[in-house]
């Protein structure tokens, strides 16, 4: 089929839909819920010695240099608690009486800072943070703490210097070089926050998030093989994770292993059926593998999801136009071009079918444009 050369193209540039600036709107969610997880787990069952997702433990959150009383231990305990089931008022309220007792509190000021964090309001939890790296500055999870406050709130720089902090402290301070990546990959610096993905997983095997983003930044350098890995050992830790399998179905793709890309899209559209980019990518497959009416029906469902997104209308037209539907393709297109006047690959699908259809025997279809 004529057209059927404009469904065959890479998808390298794929993975930027995962690992955009705007793919990280959650990312300081998911910074925050370490947080939580740690905290939440500090002050159950007594000190702790084994750093959670963030890393933090009770030795962290409570310096042995200042003396605790039973009294504001259960304080801390209650604060974290409540900061682990996001009530924010109660946490700040608990942290808070901690510091009329014990204004040097370092676990108390590094308390309020997780709740500014989580509230998104920055400037009050890099304050927090500050104050308590004053206190003592050799705190590591209070530096990432900080990295991550000054990140979320617009300053990547200064977090990057922050997690340096962090990490020259101690060299083994997985979740340090974690976070730095993240700020880096923000930065679109994928080459740098690799080697910091790959000494996180180096100090944590298994830490899925992790293994997540090494894959991704792996997608990002074109490096496949080892993506597909990075993937697969995140999805061997939490098959649930429906980024992973989009990037896993990225790398086979790039790889030219179809069959299997196709049944890691369908993964990914079965776990987020209202996420566009999984429903896209398993259009691009289902074109390769020239099952052009599921294609078809995949790119139909993008355009329910975002009616207007230029590129979904444009591949519809695509895929419309190999299967020699002439008239539905002209009305996809000019709905594609309609959106975005300055799609260029809409504007030269657009001239071909005029070519095509100025050949066809009735003129009738030929004066439609």
């Amino acid at each position: 089929m004529k057209f059927a050369s404009l469904l065959s193209f890479s998808l390298a540039s794929a993975c930027i839909a995962i690992i955009t600036p705007a793919s990280f709107a959650a990312e300081g969610t998911s910074r925050m819920v370490d947080a939580l997880e740690a905290t939440g787990s500090l002050y159950q069952a007594g000190p702790s010695t084994q750093p959670s997702s963030q890393g933090i433990t009770m030795a962290d959150a409570l310096p042995v240099q200042l003396a605790q009383t039973d009294a504001i231990e259960q304080l801390m305990r209650q604060g974290f608690d409540q900061l682990n089931n996001r009530d924010y008022a109660a946490a700040l309220q608990t942290f808070e009486q901690v510091l009329s007792q014990n204004p040097n509190h370092v676990g108390a000021w590094m308390g309020k800072g997780y709740v500014f964090d989580d509230q998104e309001n920055y400037p009050e939890a890099i304050a927090a943070f500050e104050q308590a790296l004053a206190i003592n500055p050799e705190v590591v999870h209070a530096w990432v703490g900080l990295g991550n406050a000054l990140d979320d709130g617009g300053q990547p720089e200064a977090a990057l210097t922050a997690y340096g902090r962090a990490i020259a402290i101690d060299s083994e301070a997985s979740r340090a070089y974690y976070n730095r990546g993240i700020t880096l990959m923000r930065l679109g610096r994928h080459s740098e926050a690799n080697p910091d993905f790959q000494r996180t997983v180096e100090l944590d095997p298994d830490y899925g998030r992790a293994w997540l983003k090494l894959g991704q930044t792996r997608l990002a350098l074109e490096q496949y093989p080892e993506a597909l890995t990075a993937f697969d050992r995140a999805l061997a830790l939490d098959d649930g994770v429906s980024s992973a399998w989009h990037g896993r179905g990225i790398a086979l793709y790039e790889l030219e292993r179809y069959e299997d890309a196709l049944v890691a899209f369908e993964r990914t559209t079965a776990m987020t059926p209202e996420g566009r980019w999984g429903w896209m990518y398993r259009g691009h497959t289902l074109s390769i593998l020239d099952r052009y009416e599921e294609a078809l029906a995949a790119y139909e469902r993008v355009i329910s999801i975002s009616p207007d997104w230029s590129w979904a209308w444009y591949r519809k037209a695509a895929i419309l136009a190999a299967l020699e539907r002439f008239d539905e393709a002209r009305v996809a297109v000019a709905e594609s071009l309609r959106i975005d006047p300055n799609n260029t690959s809409a504007q030269e699908l657009q001239q071909d079918l005029r070519r095509e259809i100025g050949r066809l025997p009735n003129p009738e279809v030929a004066q439609v444009f």
